[in-house]
């Protein structure tokens, strides 16, 4: 929020919501504040225009809006998708959603700051962009869109049209060589990267590790952690025009030489020098990982130039097959090894997940056993839920471009689905398509240049990510728990079919614009994925009343079409699912965040010097209130089980944070965890929380 909020009459309103203890006294309060926001702050704060004409005459005339996107329309028709927008708007939900909507997307007047649109109106210049000209996928955006089945995140819901902006997109993965050059330029990629608002996942996994040579010196390399240190820098000096720190994560396998130094530079006890402040930190851990662990056995630590050295790989491209290397490697006496037991680094995890919530955990194996496409996933992002192919690319010097292989880096193109909504409406196959089709023209209209890597891969993948928020005041709204056979149940059915009309949606476009490149060696082309995929539908009477309404499951015969078609035509996209955090956009729904429960059933948001408080969905409902469990209070397998049910159907990953209460951190109950999570399937586990601790978050990836 603003400064110019604080005091306001609406933020006191809102504080009437909720007692001392921040249980919900009067939830009548909130409707209130909003109804008083919108009246005494944006009608008075907003620029009146005589007709929807004269507002888009004006936006593009003093360089508001870009032109060309009004240009391919019908003056008629922009009339028409503008004037449905402001009809069937059905207002806010919270405050919070309401404030948080007009603060941070909505168009302001340069200098004055008076709104020069309303919520619905940016809702409409998003449909007809990224319709592309075509009136009647404008009107099938612009449906799910007020309906509120879906918002695209939030680069492209504040950037959209605007003439001057920002990228679309923003979140990136980068592959990192082990020479100076390839080093230097990927500091340069992740600064421009940073500049422009973009979160940055930097693989670490290559970088030589401490007392290793360089040029044939012996014991010249000091490792990862002071070249960690300088991303580290560069992120908080490109700090995205002042408005908030830069971005970044990087990530190492747990075989890693370094890897105890890694894990430990989030610690509070670590030297200033080398302690990370922005930087984030991701650990790979493969399958043999755990193995060992189950075996009692010592594992080995490797130095990656060594490796390098001997056979010519890098060490990424080991990771990502290292059930077939470990012992090869361990054979090999010319390889250095460090032994250690893997409690160590169990033990280190937690004491590093006690005092910072890092690193992120990535599953390495899990995650390229369910890849479908030709190549290995080595990495993940800021927030854990891409998972998609990368070649490395190794660069010359600067002056010598020429000399430049460049290989595939990855974007993050983001959209996420409100499960409540789109179940109400009967709407999963219309969201998925006006979500995919937002998405892929977001991926058409994007080209990063400057970073090679990322336009190429952007150019060859075209790869989205679907994503759902909503899931735990569904839940309760329903009178179901996590990990119930009811949930279970449910979030089967449902995400079959998201998954579905995703394909559907992906094959559709192939048959016009042709498939990804590749798509020739993927597990699509050869029907390896529809071996396992087919009709799952309701069968409890509580899970089939829910679905009682829904038109569009998938039945059997719909998926085998659907396989002969792919098989015939490709799909457009290598890659459609992922369910993403969606901290911000969550809040303007007025959506439980993502498919994880709710840290708080009322929430306080801090921002500046002012606060909201934001009620979970059906509090006024005293059942439903009495339903709710935070995630602190759930128990973890619970959560896992549903998770794990859930990921079957998504061909990347779930941003699933760990929140645990503090009299319950005990390093065996983590270590326990993370071996469930593992063995259940999870690709990934984002933030460990610990009740009542804060934890510095990445703001880029809260989409």
């Amino acid at each position: 929020m603003e400064d110019a909020h604080k005091g306001s009459p609406w933020l006191l309103l809102n504080s009437e919501m909720v007692d001392m203890n921040r249980n919900i006294k009067n939830l009548s309060k909130d409707r209130e504040a909003i109804d008083l926001f919108l009246q005494d702050h944006v009608q008075k704060q907003s620029y009146v225009f005589d007709s929807i004409k004269d507002q888009v005459l004006f936006m593009t005339t003093q360089g508001y809006y870009e032109s060309g996107f009004i240009q391919q329309y019908r003056e008629e028709y922009i009339e028409e998708i503008f004037t449905y927008a402001r009809q069937n708007w059905k207002g806010f939900g919270t405050l919070t959603a309401a404030i948080k909507a007009y603060q941070d997307y909505v168009l302001k007047e340069s200098g004055t700051g008076r709104y020069l649109e309303s919520f619905p109106d940016r809702l409409s210049v998003i449909a007809l962009y990224h319709a592309d000209g075509n009136i009647q996928i404008a009107r099938k955006i612009i449906k799910s869109l007020i309906q509120q089945d879906f918002i695209p995140a939030t680069p492209t819901l504040l950037n959209t049209g605007r003439r001057q902006r920002g990228e679309f997109v923003s979140c990136f993965l980068l592959e990192m060589g082990d020479s100076l050059n390839d080093i230097n330029r990927t500091l340069d990629f992740a600064g421009q990267l940073s500049k422009m608002g973009g979160g940055v996942a930097i693989n670490f996994s290559n970088i030589r590790s401490r007392g290793e040579s360089v040029n044939g010196y012996d014991g010249a390399s000091k490792g990862v952690s002071p070249l960690m240190k300088v991303f580290d820098v560069l992120f908080r000096y490109v700090d995205q025009q002042g408005q908030r720190p830069g971005a970044g994560v990087a990530y190492l396998p747990v075989f890693h030489a370094d890897v105890l130094e890694f894990l430990s530079i989030k610690k509070i006890n670590t030297d200033q020098d080398s302690r990370l402040t922005t930087l984030s930190i991701g650990l790979i851990i493969p399958s043999k990982f755990i193995e060992l662990f189950h075996q009692k056995e010592k594992m080995a630590l490797f130095a990656p130039h060594s490796i390098y050295r001997e056979y010519g790989v890098n060490f990424s491209d080991i990771i990502s097959n290292f059930d077939l290397w470990y012992d090869q490697l361990v054979a090999n006496v010319k390889i250095p090894k460090k032994w250690i037991d893997p409690m160590i680094i169990f033990s280190t995890l937690a004491q590093t997940w006690a005092q910072s919530g890092y690193p992120y955990i990535f599953f390495i194996d899990n995650a390229n056993r369910a890849n479908m496409i030709d190549g290995k996933i080595r990495q993940s992002n800021l927030c854990t839920e891409i998972m998609q192919v990368a070649k490395p690319s190794r660069y010359g010097f600067f002056h010598q471009r020429e000399s430049d292989s460049i290989g595939s880096d990855i974007t993050c193109t983001l959209t996420s689905g409100h499960i409540e909504n789109m179940m109400q409406h009967d709407s999963i196959s219309d969201t998925i398509f006006s979500s995919m089709m937002v998405m892929n023209h977001v991926n058409q209209v994007t080209s990063i240049d400057h970073v090679p890597s990322i336009a190429k891969g952007n150019r060859q993948y075209r790869s989205v990510g679907f994503g759902i928020m909503g899931l735990h005041g569904f839940l309760v709204a329903h009178d179901m728990v996590y990990g119930s056979s009811e949930t279970l149940e449910f979030v089967d059915v449902f995400f079959n079919a998201v998954n579905y009309w995703s394909l559907r949606v992906s094959c559709d476009m192939a048959k016009i614009h042709g498939a990804f490149d590749g798509f020739d060696k993927s597990g699509y082309a050869n029907g390896m994925y529809f071996q396992k995929r087919g009709e799952i539908l309701p069968k409890s009477h509580k899970v089939k009343k829910i679905f009682a309404g829904i038109s569009d499951l998938p039945k059997e015969k719909d998926w085998k079409l659907l396989a002969r078609d792919v098989q015939t035509y490709g799909l457009y996209n290598a890659y459609r699912l992922a369910i993403a955090p969606t901290g911000s956009i969550a809040y303007v729904m007025s959506a439980t965040p993502s498919v994880t429960p709710v840290k708080n059933v009322v929430e306080e948001r801090v921002y500046s010097k002012s606060r909201t408080f934001y009620p979970a969905p059906h509090l006024d409902d005293p059942a439903c209130a009495n339903r709710y469990e935070n995630a602190y209070e759930i128990k973890k397998r619970a959560v896992i089980d549903t998770l794990a049910v859930i990921q079957k159907h998504i061909d990347q990953g779930i941003s699933f944070e760990l929140c645990v209460q503090s009299n319950d951190f005990r390093a065996s109950h983590l270590i326990n965890t993370l071996l469930y999570a593992h063995d259940k399937g999870l690709k990934s586990i984002y933030y460990v929380r610990i009740n009542k601790m804060q934890l510095e978050e990445c703001l880029s990836c809260q989409i």
